[in-house]
């Protein structure tokens, strides 16, 4: 009786590098150190607009306040996800 267990395919030559190829270092530390820098200073001021808002004006948050708030969301998110596939 033959062995029907399957056997492992074979691992393909990795493709050879074409000529004039330059391999760039990679850049994702600063890309990482910008957008947590933008986001930490665009928190900064979004807390500044919202308390002026509210304290120093007396005022309730209107439309524009809740567009920027969600769209601050995204932005933490954007960050979340440059920060986790480094």
């Amino acid at each position: 009786m033959a062995d029907s267990s399957p056997q492992p395919t074979p691992t393909p030559a990795p493709l050879p590098i074409p000529d004039g190829y330059v391999q760039f270092d990679s850049r994702s530390e600063d890309l990482i150190a910008i957008v947590t820098c933008m986001t930490v200073l665009s928190t900064f001021v979004l807390i500044l607009r919202l308390w002026t808002r509210l304290r120093i004006q007396g005022m309730r948050p209107g439309a524009d306040d809740w567009t920027i708030l969600a769209s601050w969301v995204f932005s933490i998110a954007f960050t979340v996800n440059v920060c986790v596939r480094k």
